[in-house]
């Protein structure tokens, strides 16, 4: 009873360290990992960043930017994109300004006068967002999902908001920041990268709103948790065993080490000797008479004892924990001992599937410029049993075409991961065991991020060495992938730049599509060549708008986004001659009084927005092209259809006088020339034979409804003078004379 008593009390302390130490790995992941990456982007991206583009260079772009500039907003627009696609995690990312009424969100768009046109706006504006900033007192809170419900319908999205300027009350705040998290996604890596199971893992706040639960259900529904949460109410840091439904669960909580939060990590208590030492409860007392009898007895014959069962211990293992079958208490012995080996490998497994986790936890630290010196960096790699040796390092990231990689599940992504990672690391680290050339860390938006260690003088050739890198993944995986490297750098306070840098390299595979390496000095050259566009090429275009020459107009556009990708010019050329061209078509749409929604300014730039390369953009400007002179066509058909009709009334009107194609032209102001070919083209008869139809049917009419008057009378006065030519021309139409017509009709 003794023994099972002990053995109990280790494997009860070995499963607290256990699980304290997937709870650790989960505060580490989520401080060191989410939380640091939004503090990232609310403090260095949105506040401290200079967008050149925006040609800013004061405190912070976000103060400064004008919502009524349609070209700065979609800078900040395609900036926010950039910034959320950058984290597999981040939903979307949300500015919104209260002065000008204006919504910025990097998934759905530009919005203005949000306020006002909230039913236009529903499902595109996060409005509950917006309302629930009323009531706060705080400039930097979170919004649980379960508050998110009601506009996330099919997510689970938690929010971090942060109000701006900070040092005022939140109430007198002018812009709203928010980042919405997709929080299936934050932790699919951390379950994927060790072997984790997603038991009960939950995260609370300081108000205890449940803001992260694997159990999703409790996660949208967390009144369902308050015996749980009043437990943790009480302590920073605790341990506790509760009974749910006729079960015992483990619970453990840890705070944040960065903001309020604690983690909350629960599991089944299953432990057999925990059963086994219940049932003895009631023997206890007899045994314990016994045991004093026999000790004397047990304590000779326990040296006999022991080999026997250390003997028991090594077979069970070497069986590969099969089950035996001997009588008595060697059954339980086996199985305690069992039990404790099981739970031990998986220790081992734990730690082994750390390395990856650790290793990426370093170089995320790294890109954060959170390690400065080298000697730093392999301290932290000591852990490991691995260094760096060269001073230099320089970046390589590597970008899976969006269109290729989001066809594919998560199992598909992850093996093509594991494919992309093994040819990395067998082109890169050949060096002896322990020395590094590469770490990579990838997300689920197909970036892979290498640091590698470099000596300056290598530089060049391995630039080279790249080229044939990017070829064998392009064979591999048919032509998807694009690299962007940075310059050699020293100094790791700067790898964060460096970083960016290379981040807005990509920007350039709009232009020139897959399969090439962007370096700093292809930018530079980029960049170089491209001056300011010629103004005569715009002024050409906007006369090809004007006088409808549009295939003249598409044929020239094509010739020019072509010329930009052959000549090598920048991103920002091309970018700014699109906005203009933009500019053009919607201001000639307006001089032209063409309603069409689908070419509002509003709307062509948000389309812009969504185009992924240059063939696109060539495409995309031929449809807008093809809709504006479809519009000119309907809205020319509707003026003639309307001048034709004015012409019929007006013949029809003064059929007894002297008509004609010439008086009838003077009348509206129209050349002889262009009336008869839109008079044909409009009634599909000729001028001269509608107005003598008209004639001819106002004679008939007059035959049968006044047989006094006089044919020739009648002639004459619809402009005949020669009766026997109105005779002729009336019996072609009728089969007989007009003579023959009254009888008849009378």
């Amino acid at each position: 009873f003794v023994f099972i008593n002990y053995q109990n009390q280790n494997i009860k302390k070995q499963e607290l360290e256990e699980n304290i130490n997937t709870i650790t790995q989960f505060q580490i992941f989520t401080d060191q990992y989410i939380l640091d990456k939004i503090h990232t982007i609310v403090t260095k991206s949105i506040f401290q960043d200079n967008i050149y583009e925006l040609n800013i260079i004061e405190d912070s772009w976000i103060y400064k930017y004008n919502p009524s500039d349609f070209t700065n907003v979609l800078h900040i627009q395609k900036y926010l994109s950039s910034l959320a696609s950058n984290a597999e995690f981040i939903d979307s990312i949300t500015i919104y300004n209260k002065e000008h009424d204006t919504y910025i969100s990097s998934k759905t768009g530009v919005f203005y006068n949000v306020t006002k046109n909230k039913d236009q706006y529903l499902n595109l504006v996060n409005y509950n967002l917006l309302d629930s900033i009323q009531h706060q007192d705080s400039n930097q809170f979170w919004i649980s999902p379960a508050e998110n419900i009601d506009y996330y319908k099919n997510k689970t999205i938690m929010s971090f908001v942060q109000l701006t300027p900070i040092f005022v009350p939140a109430n007198k705040t002018n812009i709203i920041i928010s980042i919405n998290l997709d929080i299936n996604k934050i932790f699919q890596g951390f379950f994927s990268r060790t072997n984790v199971q997603k038991d009960n893992f939950k995260i609370i706040d300081n108000k205890h709103n449940v803001l992260f639960d694997t159990d999703t259900h409790n996660l949208l529904y967390p009144n369902k948790q308050i015996q749980l949460l009043d437990i943790i109410k009480t302590t920073h840091t605790g341990y506790e065993k509760i009974k749910k439904d006729g079960n015992i669960q483990n619970i453990i909580w840890l705070p944040s080490k960065i903001n309020s939060w604690k983690y909350i990590y629960t599991t089944d208590d299953n432990n057999i000797l925990t059963t086994i030492f219940s049932s003895l409860g009631y023997i206890f007392i007899w045994g314990l008479i016994i045991i004093i009898v026999v000790l004397g007895a047990i304590l000779f014959i326990g040296k006999w004892l022991y080999k026997p069962l250390k003997n028991l211990v090594e077979l069970s293992r070497k069986k590969g924990l099969m089950e035996i079958q001997p009588d008595g208490d060697i059954t339980t012995i086996h199985q305690a001992f069992s039990s404790i080996d099981t739970k031990l490998n998986q220790l081992k497994g734990v730690v082994e599937k750390n390395d990856v986790l650790i290793l990426n936890n370093i170089i995320i630290n790294l890109i954060n410029s959170k390690i400065n010196t080298l000697e730093e960096l392999n301290n932290r790699l000591k852990i490991l049993n691995k260094k760096f040796i060269n001073n230099s390092f320089y970046i390589l990231l590597i970008k899976i075409d969006s269109t290729f990689y989001h066809k594919f599940n998560y199992e598909e992504k992850e093996l093509i991961h594991i494919t992309i990672n093994e040819i990395l690391d067998n082109y890169y680290n050949t060096s002896k065991e322990g020395i590094l050339k590469m770490a990579t860390i990838f997300d689920y938006e197909g970036y892979f991020t290498c640091i590698i260690n470099t000596n300056k003088k290598n530089y060049d050739k391995e630039l080279i060495q790249a080229k044939e890198l990017l070829k064998i993944l392009n064979k591999q995986f048919t032509s998807i992938f694009n690299f962007a490297i940075t310059n050699p750098f020293n100094d790791l306070k700067k790898c964060r730049e460096y970083y960016q840098n290379a981040m807005d390299y990509f920007k350039y595979s709009f232009i020139y599509d897959n399969g090439n390496i962007f370096t700093e000095d292809l930018i530079l050259e980029y960049e170089q060549k491209s001056t300011n566009f010629n103004k005569d090429i715009l002024q050409d275009f906007e006369t090809c708008l004007k006088t409808q020459k549009l295939d003249l107009l598409k044929e020239n556009m094509k010739l020019l986004f072509t010329q930009i990708r052959i000549h090598g010019y920048s991103y920002l050329y091309m970018y700014n001659l699109s906005i203009q061209l933009i500019s053009l078509i919607s201001k000639e749409c307006n001089s032209q009084n063409i309603s069409d929604p689908q070419l509002s300014q509003h709307h062509l730039l948000n389309s812009y927005a969504k185009i992924q390369n240059l063939d696109e953009c060539i495409s995309w400007f031929h449809e807008i092209i093809d809709r504006f002179i479809e519009n000119i066509h309907i809205r020319n058909n509707n003026i003639n259809n309307t001048l034709i009709g004015d012409i019929i009334n007006y013949i029809k009107g003064n059929v007894d006088s002297q008509l004609s194609l010439n008086s009838v032209a003077d009348h509206f102001n129209l050349s002889t020339g262009h009336l008869s070919r839109l008079f044909k083209e409009i009634t599909g008869t000729k001028f001269s034979d509608f107005v003598i139809t008209v004639k001819f049917e106002k004679a008939a009419k007059m035959l049968t409804g006044d047989t006094k008057i006089k044919v020739a009378d009648i002639a004459e006065q619809l402009g005949y003078s020669n009766l026997n030519y109105f005779t002729k021309l009336f019996k072609e139409r009728y089969g007989m004379t007009p003579t023959q017509y009254r009888k008849l009709n009378n």
